[in-house]
């Protein structure tokens, strides 16, 4: 997972003018596209190139564009944010992707309908620093949302390393223990799973 982040955040924080503007993630479910997201989030380099970043999941669809704001704007109240109308929000978070340099994550985004109600406040192929990664299992929804932007798939485990991380969070040992190894029939059924 190491070297996706790697390539993810250098994606991100590249400033070439031909450079992606948004990255997507994309893979079945279970694949690890979140953790791989808050990896990104979290990484020093994108920490230290962005003014504002942004965590949203989509799939709780519950004002969206106030929970970016309020984090982009933290000097401006809540209330009067949340008195705004959709119109207000997205020319506001619109202007804030054109003055600072934000790097907004949209978790889980799933349909085309969820992109169309977001996609006026991140207009694609604007002169912008600001960039946009966003997680799906929906390959069309990346293209969909920018042709010319950046897709990961992460690739799946092979059995090894399957049976490797199964054995690592199903098999822990109390107190402390480094065996992880299951009894006989345990091993044949996880093994079956993987």
């Amino acid at each position: 997972m190491e070297n996706d982040v790697k390539k993810l955040v250098g994606h991100l924080v590249n400033e070439d003018t031909d450079n992606y503007q948004t990255v997507c993630i994309c893979g079945m479910g279970g694949l690890g596209k979140t953790t791989l997201a808050q990896k990104v989030y979290n990484h020093n380099d994108a920490k230290c190139h962005f003014d504002y970043l942004v965590w949203a999941c989509i799939s709780q669809k519950q004002d969206v564009l106030q929970g970016i704001l309020i984090k982009l704007l933290p000097e401006k109240k809540e209330e009067e944010i949340h008195r705004m109308r959709d119109e207000e929000l997205t020319r506001q978070l619109h202007q804030v992707r054109l003055d600072k340099r934000c790097l907004i994550i949209l978790d889980d985004i799933w349909e085309q309908g969820d992109w169309d109600i977001l996609k006026f406040a991140f207009p694609i192929g604007e002169a912008t620093r600001s960039k946009i990664l966003l997680t799906t299992r929906n390959k069309q929804l990346a293209s969909y949302v920018n042709p010319r932007g950046f897709l990961h798939e992460p690739r799946l485990l092979n059995d090894g390393e399957a049976w490797e991380l199964l054995q690592k969070k199903a098999f822990r040992r109390a107190h402390g223990s480094s065996d992880n190894r299951p009894d006989k029939k345990i091993e044949e059924l996880g093994i079956k799973m993987v």
